[in-house]
């Protein structure tokens, strides 16, 4: 099978710019890319993610795995794009991924503060003993 070449640019200045506005487009196993190009699923991508200043953070061999290919299934959250899966990354790309990783904020933080802020404020009875069964 052919392997495609993908280049990709993003505007972050910094690595650390990088990881604060894209580390939820990243995750151990692959990483969202915005692009118009109509990828199959299935190819093959030689993968090379750089910053402003030519900055290569992750390099390596990736496959398509699902797309979001016309404009109508994207948008301003959705945007158009793919998901590739990492396939093989080198040691600092490795690196770079596993910074991104610990930058992303818990997903249920925010949920757990929707529901547990108010029924403490209503119920804190209830919350103290539900925290009484947590592990120690």
């Amino acid at each position: 099978m052919t392997i495609v070449s993908l280049s990709v640019r993003y505007k972050s200045a910094t690595v650390g710019e990088f990881i604060e506005r894209h580390a939820a487009d990243v995750s151990g196993r692959g990483i969202f890319v915005k692009t118009d190009r109509d990828f199959e699923i299935g190819t093959l991508l030689q993968l090379d993610v750089r910053i402003a200043d030519k900055q290569t953070l992750i390099a390596g061999v990736g496959r398509v795995v699902w797309r979001r290919a016309t404009i109508g299934e994207g948008t301003t959250d959705r945007p158009v794009g793919i998901g590739v899966q990492f396939l093989r990354v080198d040691k600092s790309s490795r690196i770079v991924i596993d910074q991104l990783l610990a930058a992303r904020p818990d997903p249920f933080c925010a949920l757990e503060s929707c529901w547990i802020k108010p029924l403490d404020t209503a119920h804190r009875d209830v919350v103290a003993r539900l925290a009484a069964r947590l592990p120690v």
